[in-house]
């Protein structure tokens, strides 16, 4: 799983853990989902380290004389693991352009024993890495983009759900350009709305004693939240017009792909043409 900084992919892969939650049993407790991140050590003994660190389980025994996959992979069995995340696995190439070399045959090793389903999730770069690492570019059989939410039905839905859920006599979430305006300020990633509406109910509690949540209160929340940007997408008259200018951007964009294509597809020679040229 790959996607942009904060567009929401531990959240999700964190809300996915909570399903499926540990289960008290001895001697070892039942864990369908077990979340990680790598270390800075990125050796075979670090990354099992690490993850019993986040399994909580009990440290190892004599582990400078066992294999740590040996010891992993049988930790995984033990606590019936069926999924195993490692999150930021953008850190696992550990500032380098190419996947720690020292991390891959543990990696490898996990997979070829099959305990557990892997699952690597990290930015933008983690596949690009993957494609470098000979050993590990094939062994994973689904690739799974996480994209910023589009200012579409789902978005307005989403929005409709969290103004019910604040404890509010009433919220302009959901009215008038609201939507658009929320789409603007987050991005159309979901942890940083989730962000901006606990920054703007504190605000209309604290500050204001306010039993409504107001559009005022996003724009003071927006400043509190990100104080380093200049562009405020509450201030009044600014978002309408940069929300419909970048829609006429996205529309223009898109028009500019499919001439593109529509170009590549007339250009591409075709068994006509070349029987021509011979005769």
């Amino acid at each position: 799983m790959h996607g942009v900084q904060k567009v929401g992919i531990a959240s999700l892969i964190r809300r996915f853990a909570d399903m499926h939650p540990p289960q008290a049993r001895k001697p070892v407790a039942l864990q369908p989902v077990i979340l990680t991140t790598p270390t800075s050590k990125l050796t075979a003994a670090g990354l099992a380290e690490s993850i019993s660190c986040d399994a909580r389980w009990p440290p190892f025994a004599g582990s400078s004389s066992k294999i740590p996959e040996l010891q992993i992979d049988h930790l995984l069995r033990e606590s019936e693991t069926r999924m195993l995340f490692m999150l930021r696995a953008s850190l696992l190439a550990n500032g380098r352009s190419n996947i720690a070399p020292e991390a891959v045959p543990f990696i490898v090793n996990l997979l070829d024993r099959g305990a557990a389903t892997i699952v690597l999730a990290g930015l933008d770069d983690l596949p690009d890495l993957m494609m470098k690492c000979q050993h590990l570019r094939d062994a994973f059989f689904l690739r799974m983009p996480v994209k910023a939410l589009a200012m579409d039905g789902h978005w307005t839905a989403m929005i409709d759900t969290l103004a019910k859920q604040l404890p509010f006599e009433e919220t302009e979430m959901a009215k008038g350009d609201m939507p658009a305006l929320l789409h603007d300020a987050s991005e159309g990633k979901p942890p940083e709305l989730l962000l901006l509406s606990e920054t703007a109910s504190t605000v209309a509690y604290y500050e204001d004693r306010s039993s409504v949540l107001r559009k005022e209160h996003f724009k003071k929340a927006f400043g509190y939240a990100w104080p380093w940007k200049t562009h405020n997408p509450f201030t009044a008259g600014v978002t309408a017009s940069t929300h419909h200018a970048r829609k006429a951007q996205d529309a223009e964009s898109a028009k500019r792909d499919a001439t593109r294509v529509a170009l590549r597809v007339a250009n591409r020679p075709s068994a006509r043409a070349r029987l021509e040229n011979l005769m």
